[in-house]
């Protein structure tokens, strides 16, 4: 199972996801767990302007997102969410819970971010806010849920290059997304429901970015340094022009994984002795363009 929460009105459209793989069907070429478990990407970026999440069997959903991202390649009039749910039904297998999945779909339109669930049981259904995958993961979170603790102020950078400070309130949906991410965080971290869970803690966070306009994956990084092992802790990537990937370096264990959409390994383990040496070999090897904070000079 998983835990997706999805979000959009005019204002803002966001995805944010969980990474945890306990499904008990394995992907293919499945050879990179993390401590003894599997993670996947639930949050799929086809273009700047379409992101599918799914909740469920990672086999079928990868099969058919895959085919869903060449399908809105070639047709940029395609219904999308109609045509998941073809492609879906199609596949599902209704006798085996296993082999179910459920959908977000998240599609910046001209009037604005549209958000879209889609169900074997409902089909496809418009909603302003949704979730799939643990019904006990999303009570929990529910409970986790707190007051908007981001930042009041902002500074303004005048035409002289002075900077004044102002007053700063972020819209309603700015502010139920930094509700949403911490209470997530917290859950994963928590590990107190079974099927839910990031690595490191690490969720998944697709938002419609003010600069680009488009949807993206959002960066972090944790580290620290220890007199034992150096430099500790990760620092989570994105590409977010051309192919859209996610990936996370951790810095003690010069090692990294990459996760691509739609990729049916879930992820690709990649060894280098820095992040830019992680990013060189991502380039080189998968075509994509990560971004993010990096320590390396």
């Amino acid at each position: 199972m998983t835990l997706v929460i999805g979000h959009a009105t005019k204002e803002i459209g966001f995805l944010i996801a969980d990474t945890l793989l306990s499904s008990p069907v394995p992907l293919k070429g499945d050879e990179g767990p993390f401590n003894g478990v599997s993670h996947t990407l639930k949050i799929h970026i086809l273009s700047g302007r379409l992101a599918v999440a799914f909740a469920g069997d990672p086999s079928l959903a990868c099969d058919v997102i895959a085919e869903l991202k060449a399908e809105t390649e070639a047709n940029q009039d395609l219904d999308v969410p109609q045509r998941l749910f073809e492609k879906y039904r199609q596949r599902a297998t209704e006798v085996l819970e296993a082999k179910r999945s459920d959908f977000l779909i998240l599609r910046l339109l001209d009037d604005g971010p549209r958000l879209d669930k889609v169900t074997l049981e409902d089909g496809v259904r418009n909603a302003e806010r949704a979730y799939i995958g643990d019904a006990e993961g999303y009570r929990q979170l529910t409970g986790l849920l707190g007051a908007y603790a981001g930042p009041k102020i902002r500074m303004v950078q005048q035409p002289n290059g002075s900077f004044i400070t102002e007053p700063f309130e972020p819209m309603d949906g700015e502010q139920w997304f930094a509700i949403a991410t911490e209470a997530l965080e917290a859950l994963c971290h928590k590990k107190c429901v079974q099927t839910v869970g990031a690595v490191t803690d690490a969720i998944t966070r697709v938002v419609n970015a003010r600069i680009s306009g488009e949807l993206e994956y959002l960066q972090a990084v944790y580290v620290g340094r220890s007199i034992e092992e150096g430099l500790t802790g990760y620092t989570l990537l994105a590409a977010n022009t051309g192919t859209r990937a996610t990936a996370i370096y951790f810095y003690a264990g010069k090692v990294g994984f990459v996760f691509l959409p739609g990729d049916p390994a879930g992820c690709r383990r990649l060894v280098a002795d820095s992040d830019v040496q992680f990013i060189d070999a991502a380039r080189q090897q998968y075509g994509i363009e990560l971004t993010g904070p990096t320590q390396s000079a």
